[in-house]
């Protein structure tokens, strides 16, 4: 593959990047549980046929995989907790929150043990 046959065409680049970016997942996942290597029989071949999946023009499974599964990893969660300011518009920084704010005998007391 050389820059020439990308740029006419031949060669479908942004695949191959594709391609690349789900080996190299699967490769970080397989070194994490490496010892399931051993207990799944025929492992070795079931990892060939994944990768002849995911590069064969037909199938083009890392694609699949990316779009389905890889590219919702990157995205934010839908139910995001509320930021302060949707929760109290008149806050600003420093302030403290309406049910966080100490009570004047808590105050006082602090005072006190600090003059002590």
């Amino acid at each position: 593959m050389t820059i020439a046959q990308m740029k006419s065409g031949s060669i479908d680049g942004p695949f191959w990047i594709t391609y690349w970016l789900v080996f190299n997942w699967f490769t970080v996942c397989e070194s994490i549980t490496t010892y399931l290597a051993e207990w799944i029989p025929f492992y070795h071949w079931l990892k060939m046929m994944f990768l002849y999946w995911c590069f064969h023009s037909k199938t083009k499974g890392a694609t699949i995989i990316w779009e389905n599964f890889l590219l919702k990893l990157d995205q934010p969660s839908e139910e995001l907790p509320p930021t302060v300011e949707e929760h109290d518009p008149g806050y600003a920084p420093g302030e403290y929150l309406p049910d966080e704010q100490p009570d004047d005998a808590e105050l006082l007391q602090e005072s006190e043990a600090a003059e002590i």
